[in-house]
């Protein structure tokens, strides 16, 4: 069972009733959650995300940002500039997010065999801070 999609931080949620896996306090009751999926014999996994331009400051409270100045195609508003600090820590949250998504069982496989989307993606660009670049210049 694929649990939605949860932000990273205030800044990355994509919905107003988006659920949260920004700090430790969520564990405890992902733990239950987790418990219940496997006692009725499923499989949890959690996707973790930071919705960059797509977010609204009408939800979040902050401006929308992006590793660039590209506007967003679905919403058609402009992201502000992530600068290097801000992409490092944005790729250090969803570290700590994978973390308390394996703490709370839920997710160990994907994690440890390194399947994750934006734990894989966030080494890559943390080795590589040109990847995106790269990455988009391979399908040209």
């Amino acid at each position: 069972m694929i649990i939605e999609h949860s932000f990273i931080i205030q800044q990355g949620k994509a919905s107003e009733r988006q659920l949260s896996i920004e700090d430790d306090s969520i564990v405890e009751d992902l733990k239950k959650l987790t418990n219940i999926i496997h006692k009725n014999g499923s499989k949890a996994v959690m996707q973790i995300n930071h919705a960059g331009s797509a977010a609204s400051k009408y939800v979040t409270g902050y401006e929308a940002v992006g590793p660039s100045s590209i506007v967003n195609p679905r919403k058609g508003d402009m992201p502000r500039e992530l600068n290097k600090k801000e992409i490092n820590s944005i790729i250090k949250k969803n570290m700590d997010a994978a973390l308390r998504v394996k703490e709370a069982d839920s997710a160990e496989k994907l994690l440890s065999e390194e399947k994750a989307d934006l734990i894989g993606v966030g080494r890559a660009i943390y080795k590589d801070s040109r990847w995106a670049e790269k990455a988009v210049k391979s399908l040209i």
